[in-house]
C-alpha cells in the first residue's frame, strides 16, 4: 500500500511539473502576439497623430462613454453601429 502512495505521489508530482505551459501561476502571466502587447503606448500615439475637425479646437477629442450594457446583443450592435457612423467620434469607453 505504501508502495502505491508513493508511486502514485510520484506521478503526480511529475505531471505537476511537466505542465508549465497548462498552469498559469498568475493572472497576469500571458503569452501575447506582438500586436497584442503594449497597446496603451500604441492608442496614445494613434491619438497624439489625431487631427481634430474643423468645428472643434486644437486641444479637443471626441469620444463616447457608455455604460449599464445589461441588454442584449442585437441592441449592444445597434448602439456600436450608431457610433461607428459618427464621423467626429475618435474612439469609445465602456463603463
Amino acid at each position: 500500500m505504501k508502495k502505491y502512495l508513493l508511486l502514485s505521489g510520484a506521478i503526480a508530482l511529475a505531471i505537476l511539473v511537466s505542465c508549465d505551459k497548462m498552469l498559469q501561476f498568475s493572472p497576469f502571466v500571458t503569452d501575447l502576439a506582438s500586436d497584442e502587447q503594449n497597446l496603451t503606448s500604441k492608442n496614445r500615439d494613434l491619438l497624439a497623430k489625431y487631427k481634430p475637425a474643423a468645428k472643434a479646437g486644437p486641444d479637443s477629442i471626441d469620444f463616447a462613454f457608455f455604460t449599464d450594457v445589461h441588454f442584449d446583443y442585437k441592441a449592444l450592435r445597434k448602439v456600436v453601429n450608431r457610433m461607428n457612423n459618427m464621423p467626429d467620434m475618435q474612439f469609445a469607453v465602456c463603463g
